[in-house]
């Protein structure tokens, strides 16, 4: 206790003396009736009443009646006197004083002060969230080195969480909310009984505990369009009430697989045990490994067609969100053995895929089987796994028929109705496999551009930013209001966070909306010339952001100048494809920007190599640089044979006759002028009228 200062009506309390004189009790039995009390927490000390109860002594403010020493605390009783008599003594360090019950069990008390109106607690109380674990539970010894208490770990158990003793507080905590779905041959919260390779038979019992569930061991992810993102929806993880097999089943490790074919071994050796969301991850991590080089096996392409019948047997009974992952993962699968003209040894996985899915008929099959299957539960699917089924048939590019429509008809459909649910990188995703298809749906997009238009843009990365404006103007359905917005808010960003393909394709989209954003145009133009050195832009930049700045108008020759001197110091245009080489020669031809260092004989001799490869559009761009050469007359000529076919795409293009046109011409013949009409000249170029005159000029 303390001393404290009295006011000048207060009566000077005389029952306490000084802290270092020592306390003083009065009276025998009132010590005796004491309660070791351990160390002081408070200025106030607790007496005991003659009927075993307890109050505390206060100070009386002004005007206030002193209380009687031994009145009864209004807040309730404490615990009787005999109750007090059985106290263990009070142990130093400890914050904590153990009691025995009857039944022989511990709990542990605590002293707390009481606020205002609060009523004091018995410290026998049972506590409010539950009783704790047997004493025998909690008794069990601790082994070094594991995160578990009370079970042992086979040792040649693979699998994360499949010990025999009971579950960890993490999987009862964390594992209740992402294992609810259940497999209807297992029963309730049972798990699958069997075997598998390697790993002793399970023993289909559950954690203790209600609601205690137990977590499968191999890894599942969930997968969006760019980079596999780990979590469960809740949606996904309470099912759909269609048999599938759930976390609960038991299945292999695929985190331990480094190569396609430890992969497809041990998902075939497993595949009586692989739950659905084993199948979906086994589909996720394939495209991961099928660069990895490693041991071959003869039994790879068996071992891929057995999961691959597996897969469209149970496709019926995925659950939306294995839907979605097993459709991206085989289209990512599919994308990437497919991608370019790159030739692979026969006993290669990429080549054994290929051969599978490019080749055969398995890639149509499958995408059938999982449209079908998700056509059913469409509406039960949530914005994120939307997204990913919608993005895995864009990079397959395939549009099924269900039911009289097309899947993406189906697709845009729902997708409005959820909308307001999409993150900017699902309706990125989603955008761009609209366009791969070349699926028409204005409502989608304009509702969309909506949607974007009222986000906040700072949640949306650059990527996102660069392909939701591609999108919009590769489909045809520009958005004036969503190309502004988006464009004030990347003038307003730093642009060392957009990558060059980021850039060129945003400058490429508005150009090709014709939407006009100067402001845009020279933040980017000034980013580039700002740049030390262009190592980072690959040709297809280099050569969409060139025409970009000529289709829009905005010439801005440091650009030009920028460009033609990086393109002018490369070693070779090898790498320049044939659009490439057009786009960039058509583009300095319409800003009339002249390059002497870009324009030169090597330029020529690249153009001269891909001669066969140019389309007819390519070809008539070409014969509009030639033209632009000789009016410079810089000397630069195509060879013979490509000018010739420059010139012969160039006039081949279709005309059409103005109703201005045909009324000037009438106008002109009506006043006795001989005319020649649409008049092709040495040029390429098409006249409307020429005008003969009597002396043979025109």
């Amino acid at each position: 206790m303390s001393y404290k200062h009295r006011g000048h009506d207060q009566q000077r309390q005389t029952r306490y003396q000084p802290p270092e004189l020592g306390t003083s009790r009065q009276r025998t039995d009132e010590r005796e009736r004491f309660e070791p009390n351990g160390p002081p927490v408070s200025a106030k000390r607790e007496y005991g009443n003659e009927d075993g109860s307890r109050h505390q002594r206060q100070v009386p403010g002004p005007g206030q009646r002193p209380w009687p020493r031994f009145q009864p605390p209004e807040l309730g009783t404490s615990r009787p006197h005999r109750e007090r008599e059985h106290f263990a003594p009070y142990e130093p360090g400890k914050a904590k004083r153990g009691y025995d019950d009857e039944d022989g069990s511990r709990r542990h008390g605590r002293y707390q002060h009481q606020g205002p109106g609060q009523q004091r607690q018995s410290r026998f109380q049972p506590p409010e969230l539950g009783p704790s674990r047997p004493r025998q539970e909690r008794l069990a010894p601790y082994e070094p080195d594991s995160a578990k208490r009370g079970g042992t770990p086979r040792a040649t158990d693979r699998f994360r969480g499949q010990e025999t003793g009971l579950s960890s507080g993490r999987d009862r905590g964390r594992g209740a909310d992402r294992d609810r779905g259940t497999d209807s041959r297992t029963g309730a919260g049972g798990a699958r009984k069997g075997s598998l390779p390697g790993v002793g038979p399970t023993t289909g019992a559950t954690a203790a505990g209600a609601g205690a569930t137990r977590r499968i061991g191999m890894k599942v992810e969930d997968v969006d369009g760019t980079e596999p993102k780990d979590g469960v929806n809740g949606a996904a993880a309470c099912g759909r009430g269609r048999g599938a097999t759930s976390m609960q089943g038991r299945g292999p490790d695929f985190r331990t697989c480094q190569t396609v074919v430890e992969l497809a071994g041990l998902a075939c050796r497993s595949l009586d045990s692989m739950s659905n969301r084993a199948i979906a991850a086994f589909w996720s991590g394939l495209p991961r490994l099928l660069h990895k080089r490693g041991a071959q096996d003869p039994n790879l392409e068996e071992n891929l067609r057995c999961v691959i019948g597996t897969t469209c047997t149970r496709m019926h009974s995925f659950q939306s969100r294995d839907l979605a992952q097993t459709s991206l993962g085989i289209a990512k699968t599919i994308s990437q053995v497919s991608r370019g003209d790159q030739l692979y040894q026969a006993d290669d996985p990429c080549q054994i895929i290929r051969g599978l899915f490019v080749k055969g008929s398995q890639c149509s099959s499958i995408f059938d089987r999982i449209a079908s299957s998700a056509a059913v539960v469409l509406n039960e699917f949530e914005a994120r796994h939307l997204s990913n089924l919608i993005y895995s048939f864009g990079l397959v590019e395939l549009n099924p028929d269900i039911g009289g429509e097309t899947l993406f008809n189906v697709f845009g459909k729902t997708a409005v109705r959820i909308l307001q649910t999409f993150k900017p990188q699902e309706l990125s995703n989603m955008l761009w496999a609209f366009v791969k298809v070349d699926a028409k749906n204005s409502r989608l997009f304009q509702e969309t551009g909506g949607v974007i238009s009222g986000m906040d843009l700072d949640s949306f990365k650059p990527q996102e930013q660069s392909n939701i404006l591609w999108s919009f103007a590769k489909s045809g359905e520009a958005n004036p209001e969503l190309f502004r917005v988006l464009g004030n808010h990347i003038v307003a960003r730093r642009l060392n966070d957009f990558q060059p393909q980021h850039l060129s394709n945003i400058a490429w989209a508005f150009a090709t909306a014709g939407v006009s954003h100067p402001i845009l145009f020279k933040k980017i133009r000034d980013h580039i010339a700002g740049q030390d050195r262009l190592n980072l832009f690959n040709p297809q930049n280099l050569s969409n952001i060139t025409w970009a700045f000529a289709t829009a108008g905005d010439s801005h020759p440091e650009v030009f100048k920028k460009i033609g001197d990086h393109i002018a110091g490369l070693n070779s245009l090898d790498s320049f494809k044939a659009q490439a080489l057009s786009n960039i020669a058509w583009a300095y031809s319409v800003a009339n920007v002249p390059s002497e260092g870009l324009f030169n004989e090597c330029f020529a001799g690249a153009c001269s190599s891909k001669e066969e490869t140019f389309p007819e559009e390519e070809l008539r761009q070409l014969h509009q640089w030639q033209l632009w050469q000789q009016e410079l007359k810089s000397g630069m000529e195509l060879p013979h044979s490509l000018k010739e076919k420059c010139r012969n795409a160039f006039i081949s293009s279709s005309y059409s006759e103005s109703k201005l046109q045909n009324d000037v011409v009438d106008e002109l013949k009506a006043i006795g002028l001989d005319l020649e009409v649409e008049v092709l000249l040495e040029s390429g170029y098409r006249v409307d009228a020429l005008v003969k005159f009597s002396d043979g000029g025109n």
